[in-house]
């Protein structure tokens, strides 16, 4: 016998007899047994006992019995029993959800939604988004697993005594990285300094990152550089060295694996003015007199070079051809498409080669320059050997006669301050650019005098002191015009523990020469953004004083004092130091088509010297 019961719910049972029990556990009642005869027969009794029992699912299938207790029974006692049979609302829980990555046509999926209810709840499972039901069965099932399942999914169960709450899972399902798109064109084309954009299009899940890779292909070797780690790159001022194949990299990461897709090459090409790899040469060179020495540069250009060539003080040579030491190679094909080689070689060096070679590079859709600073160290001569020794011969006879002067006049236990005897006998010195110059300082003192030279630089705004040695002799291996100026031999010594010190008198150096562009005044490249006004300035020094100078580029020249349209360049002004100019280009409301290099070109009556500054123009 079962009677069904809510869940939650009071129920009266009325006894007539005694005790209550369930599952053999005795209930008491909560009310006292009550004893009446019966109607119809006063000789009868009537015993009955009232349990009033909240009913839970808990207590869903087990028995309750009434237990009557009487001599007149066989066994002194008789009882009656009933199942509960109690109706409760559905519970849900979730068995099996993933707890590692599950890949795309790899994995399987079989979650269950574990149902406990009265009566038998039906079990639906919905997918966030769609109408039809994902799975009618307690069990929701992908064999295998694809990433359309990828979702949000429901598990609700329902019986007569109502709904469950509803439990959610996510699925989701990792597939490895695809390149879907990186444009139509296979092959791009650039001019020099434009900019350039690749936007790579790609799936998968995890989201993937991207690399945009330059294959850069040589004689020797191929190298891969990345260039971005965004969907999109922009190339602001495309140059020669972004010659090449390009490919995107899609990326992510299942199960602690790295996954990859590769998109197909787009080949990107580039035609302008030639353009020299300033990073492929040195700016200074140093050798030893007498030996050979090799000035390379590489130089890229589309269309190839109709012109190249090498210069130097009012010297030009062309590619191919030879003049007494110095010979300038045909170019070569060198790493890298459109990229070429080019090389002057000057055999058996001597003082006389330091000076700047340009090397000048033109085609039919522009020029570029750029110069390398050589400086040969010249041994001393056996003259220069012979008068050194001479005046050490000199110096310790003085030396000898001083020591006997100090005996003489009981002198020799004592100190001496300082002094400077002799700097020689020139107070102006007169030098070429980059030619040799010589110091000497001859002082007195004991302890013996430790030696600097000072050179006195002055300015419109204030002067300086500049240490140039710490020893009695200097020897300028390649003077330049920041070498001008005032210079003073300084002796010094210590005695008592206080510094004594004496100051020759001031040796003027002056420098004549070619025009020095002085290029750690000027930036070698120069960023603005679009619509600004920029200036490019350099310093540059000659004695004699420049008679032209101008800014050039492209096929545009602009000398000193004259504007075009947005451009002007100031007329020079005096500078800091002695014979040294400034000179400004302006250009104003800046746009992309400034992207370029500007060049610099001074010249005077001794010879000329140029250089470069690259602008670059962020777009918007």
């Amino acid at each position: 016998m079962a009677i069904n019961f809510h869940q939650e719910t009071t129920t009266v049972f009325i006894f007539t007899q005694r005790n209550a029990n369930i599952d053999q556990q005795e209930i008491i009642p909560s009310r006292r047994q009550t004893n009446t005869t019966e109607l119809d027969n006063t000789k009868t009794w009537l015993a009955m006992s009232v349990l009033e029992l909240t009913i839970s699912k808990e207590n869903h299938g087990r028995m309750l019995s009434c237990v009557a207790v009487h001599e007149s029974y066989s066994t002194r006692s008789s009882s009656i029993e009933v199942r509960l049979d109690v109706m409760f609302v559905p519970e849900t829980r979730l068995v099996g959800i993933p707890t590692t990555d599950i890949e795309d046509l790899k994995d399987s999926i079989a979650i269950r939604c574990v149902v406990s209810a009265n009566p038998k709840a039906s079990v639906v499972w919905r997918r966030e988004g769609q109408n039809q039901p994902a799975s009618l069965q307690e069990l929701l099932q992908f064999s295998p697993a694809i990433r359309q399942h990828s979702g949000l999914y429901t598990c609700h169960a329902r019986n007569k005594a109502g709904d469950s709450v509803p439990i959610r899972v996510q699925i989701d399902v990792k597939y490895r990285p695809k390149v879907i798109s990186v444009g139509r064109e296979r092959v791009k084309t650039s001019t020099l300094f434009a900019p350039v954009n690749f936007e790579c299009l790609g799936e998968g899940n995890p989201p993937p990152t991207y690399q945009w890779i330059q294959k850069k292909t040589s004689q020797q070797s191929d190298s891969v550089v990345e260039r971005g780690r965004e969907a999109k790159l922009q190339i602001k001022n495309v140059t020669y060295e972004y010659q090449g194949e390009w490919r995107c990299k899609a990326t992510n990461v299942i199960k602690g694996e790295e996954q990859s897709d590769i998109s197909e090459p787009i080949i990107l090409q580039v035609h302008g003015a030639p353009q020299v790899l300033r990073h492929t040469a040195a700016r200074e060179i140093f050798v030893e007199s007498g030996q050979t020495v090799d000035l390379s540069m590489v130089v890229c250009a589309d269309p190839r070079p109709r012109s190249v060539a090498w210069e130097w003080g009012s010297l030009r040579l062309e590619a191919g051809n030879e003049m007494g030491k110095f010979k300038v190679d045909d170019v070569t094909q060198e790493e890298g498409e459109d990229c070429y080689l080019t090389t002057l070689h000057v055999k058996d060096t001597s003082a006389t080669d330091s000076r700047t070679y340009y090397l000048l590079v033109e085609n039919d859709k522009g020029k570029d320059m750029h110069a390398v600073q050589l400086y040969v160290n010249e041994p001393l001569q056996m003259s220069t050997l012979v008068s050194v020794a001479g005046a050490l011969l000199v110096g310790i006879l003085v030396l000898v006669c001083a020591c006997i002067y100090a005996i003489r006049a009981e002198k020799c236990c004592f100190s001496n301050r300082p002094k400077v005897i002799s700097v020689g006998r020139e107070r102006v010195k007169t030098s070429t650019l980059f030619a040799p110059v010589n110091f000497e300082c001859l002082g007195e003192g004991n302890p013996p005098p430790t030696y600097q030279w000072i050179q006195k630089k002055t300015s419109q705004q204030s002067d300086s002191v500049v240490e140039r040695g710490r020893e009695a002799k200097l020897h300028i291996k390649n003077v330049t015009y920041e070498y001008q100026g005032e210079w003073r031999c300084k002796a010094t010594n210590v005695i008592k523990g206080e510094e004594q010190s004496d100051i020759s008198e001031p040796i003027i150096l002056q420098v004549h020469g070619a025009p020095q562009v002085l290029r750690h005044t000027a930036a070698r490249e120069i960023f603005v953004e679009s619509g600004q006004t920029v200036d490019l300035s350099m310093v540059v020094c000659a004695d004699p004083r420049p008679r032209s100078v101008a800014w050039e580029w492209g096929s545009l020249r602009l000398e000193a004092g004259n504007e075009m349209g947005k451009f002007k360049v100031d007329d020079v002004t005096q500078e800091e130091g002695e014979d040294c100019y400034l000179t400004t280009l302006h250009v104003k409301d800046t746009s992309a088509t400034d992207s370029r290099t500007y060049y610099l070109l001074v010249e005077n009556d001794k010879g000329k010297d140029m250089h470069a500054v690259q602008l670059y123009v962020n777009g918007e």
